[in-house]
This record gives C-alpha cells, structure tokens and sequence, in this order.
C-alpha cells in the first residue's frame, strides 16, 4: 500500500509509520522520560507503542531532514480495502 493520510504509511499492517514535523519531534523527545516511566509503570504495555523517532536527511537539492516516528498498530484487523481521501 501506498502512503495513506497525514504523512501515515502502513508496514505490512504490524507498523505506522508517520511523517512528523521539527516541532513534533521536540515534543515527543520532551515527553520521553513521563512516556518511558507510564509505560514502565504497566508492565511494558501501552495502548499507543512507540518503537522510535528517526530522521533522515534527503540527498536532493533544497531539501532537508525529514522526521518521522514508528509506532505499533493497535488495529488487530488486516485491511482487505484501504481509500485514500484528499
């Protein structure tokens, strides 16, 4: 499947990938010590799993770091149709 709505891709239905912005990132390295405690604090499990926020640097003229997170998907179901809205 192809990049879904708000930056959101799917990896083999497990992961979602999703585009962040600099500030979003900021947030979320802010959040990390009360995330990393909430999620201690119950055994490792959360209903939102965040497996990492990641940047990469495109090698193309005027381009710069793209920041993105990869979080677990809670849907247990596997999409058998998926729509793209714009």
């Amino acid at each position: 499947p192809r990049g879904g709505r708000g930056g959101v891709a799917p990896l083999a239905s497990q992961y979602i990938v999703k585009q962040i912005s600099r500030a979003e990132k900021q947030v979320l390295m802010a959040m990390l010590p009360a995330y990393e405690s909430h999620v201690a604090s119950r055994g490792g499990r959360s209903l939102i799993a965040y497996f990492g926020c990641h940047s990469l640097r495109m090698p193309w003229r005027y381009s710069g770091k793209v920041y993105f997170v990869v979080m677990r998907n809670f849907v247990p179901v596997q999409p058998w149709f998926t729509f793209d809205l714009k």
